[in-house]
């Protein structure tokens, strides 16, 4: 992604809905998201939780976010009861480290994987 960044800055990345972002405004939003994730102490071997509308720019973000800083995304969907993202979440082995809900980095709640 960053060599098409550096190579067409301005081309289309991203056509969602509403929502269209050339692939230097998407380096910045997964950046900025990247960012968010690390200073939870997001990295490599970490599982992020992600429950956003499927289709969405924020999908998308977050799950390049979620790869760029070498974690694993765990996906559930947003129209799924919290019982289905709860049982999910808590039958990892090491369960999600942080949930993204919407645009929102969450911490998970110990003991458990969370909402």
């Amino acid at each position: 992604m960053e060599a098409s960044a550096k190579a067409c800055p301005s081309a289309l990345a991203l056509d969602v809905g509403d929502t269209r972002l050339d692939y230097h405004g998407l380096l910045a939003d997964v950046g900025a998201v990247g960012e968010e994730l690390r200073s939870h102490g997001i990295g490599a071997g970490d599982r992020v939780g992600i429950r956003v509308p499927s289709g969405t720019a924020d999908l998308y973000v977050a799950i390049l976010a979620v790869l760029r800083v070498g974690a694993a995304y765990v996906p559930v969907d947003v129209d799924d009861p919290d019982e289905r993202a709860e049982l999910i979440w808590t039958e990892l082995p090491k369960g999600p480290t942080v949930m993204m809900v919407g645009p929102f980095v969450l911490p998970a709640q110990s003991g458990s994987g969370g909402i």
